[in-house]
């Protein structure tokens, strides 16, 4: 994952901290992240072929979300961004191996039943975070490091 269920936890407690809220420890609410991002690798993994277009972006969208983090933000995506190397051709013939990848860790499943066993938080409701805010961080949070991941790749894929 590259950590991006790490990425989704920093942009959930800078959220947070923005409305002059302290959130959850940042290892619980990488557990809950980890089972959101293994729940849409997972989707992504059951295509057996995409076809990729370049990213297109609304970075007024992503200015909104991230608010005064924006600066931040735009640095490491503007002018140019991590996928901008990317070509929709490579995604679309290394599909199969992108998929051996996510088939080679263990399933959601998997992850949920030890979590459980644990006594792991499952859900944002555990966490205290919002539905909108799960909502939102899923959608944005790619963007807030310059890191290569499905997730990123995934708004590239028809």
């Amino acid at each position: 994952a590259y950590g991006t269920e790490h990425i989704l936890s920093h942009f959930w407690e800078c959220k947070r901290l923005l409305d002059g809220e302290i959130s959850d420890f940042h290892g619980k609410k990488v557990g809950v992240a980890t089972l959101l991002i293994m729940e849409e690798y997972e989707k992504l993994a059951s295509m057996k072929s995409v076809k990729a277009h370049r990213e297109s972006v609304d970075w007024e969208e992503v200015k909104n979300a991230y608010g005064e983090l924006y600066p931040e933000v735009e640095k490491l995506n503007c002018p140019t961004n991590i996928v901008d190397g990317i070509t929709p051709e490579s995604i679309t013939e290394n599909w199969q191996k992108i998929r051996d990848i996510v088939k080679s860790v263990p399933s959601l499943s998997e992850i949920k039943d030890a979590m459980q066993r644990a006594g792991c938080a499952l859900t944002t409701k555990d966490i205290a975070v919002s539905d909108e805010l799960r909502e939102q961080g899923l959608i944005y949070h790619p963007y807030m490091r310059a890191r290569l991941s499905l997730y990123r790749l995934r708004g590239m894929i028809d």
